[in-house]
């Protein structure tokens, strides 16, 4: 079914969770991985800067994580980018190799959260030519009930 996946990854721990998720994937249908990662430049006065100024730890990090991916016997090539947006750029590199199918991380930003920052999972589902999967962290605090219940 699945013959390219595109995993995206930031570094974060919801990324990393989907890159598990991506890998089981690419093993179970046998399917090439591609592994994605976009540095996010914003836009100032007289140019533009790295969004993560501490881009080369995190880059080293999923380079790291790809040649763990190769020691362990999966065909993994990793992909970095730099742009204003990573979704579109995401969604261009998984256009380029025929990806079948985008797996990203997806944190929980409240809606207000969600807005100021955005969300690159959200976008993708809305631009990618090809599937989405986000992948959700685990809740790391019980659910409080808003309501008594007798």
């Amino acid at each position: 079914m699945y013959k390219t996946i595109v995993a995206a990854t930031d570094g974060t721990e919801a990324s990393d969770r989907a890159l598990a998720v991506a890998t089981d994937l690419a093993t179970a249908f046998r399917a090439r991985l591609v592994v994605v990662h976009v540095n996010e430049l914003v836009v100032v006065r007289g140019g533009a800067i790295p969004l993560d100024p501490s881009e080369t730890e995190t880059d080293e990090k999923i380079r790291n994580q790809v040649r763990n991916l190769a020691r362990d016997g999966q065909q993994a090539e990793l992909k970095i980018h730099t742009a204003r947006d990573p979704a579109r750029s995401i969604a261009n590199e998984a256009n380029a190799v025929g990806a079948d199918l985008i797996v990203t991380g997806a944190s929980r930003h409240g809606p207000v959260a969600g807005m100021l920052f955005g969300s690159v999972a959200h976008r993708l589902l809305h631009i990618a030519a090809c599937p989405v999967m986000a992948v959700p962290m685990p809740e790391r605090h019980p659910l409080i009930p808003l309501f008594k219940t007798a």
